[in-house]
């Protein structure tokens, strides 16, 4: 797992930053001196005023259009997770976490992940 900032090359033509990275092992992506090459298996964009409709519109569409595979799109100012999925070239909007809900990655099962985790808040 990367956090910000790290360069994504998603193709020849789109390289982007996302908050978090996440590579499985055996995936499609690579990891260079510079950035990361290929498609990460899930990403993670924390949204803020000035950066939301990128976050979730144009960061969205080059995800799905490339092939990764798990966005999520978390909002600290209504302490909110979106979790999205790929199918087919689209993504499916699969549930919205709050509050202390535990995240359960599709591409990661075991990876459970509470939400306070990506707000910054102690998680007991």
């Amino acid at each position: 797992m990367f956090t910000a900032p790290i360069d994504v090359e998603l193709d020849a033509t789109t390289v982007i930053q996302p908050d978090v990275v996440v590579m499985l092992h055996g995936g499609k992506a690579q990891i260079t001196g510079q950035r990361i090459i290929g498609l990460p298996d899930l990403i993670v964009e924390v949204v803020s005023p000035g950066t939301a409709s990128y976050d979730q519109r144009e960061k969205r569409d080059h995800y799905a259009a490339a092939g990764v595979r798990e966005d999520w799109i978390a909002d600290p100012g209504h302490r909110v997770v979106e979790l999205l999925s790929l199918e087919g070239s689209d993504y499916r909007a699969e549930h919205v976490y709050r509050g202390k809900a535990i995240i359960p990655s599709i591409v990661l099962p075991e990876w459970q992940t509470p939400t306070e985790l990506l707000f910054g808040d102690t998680v007991a």
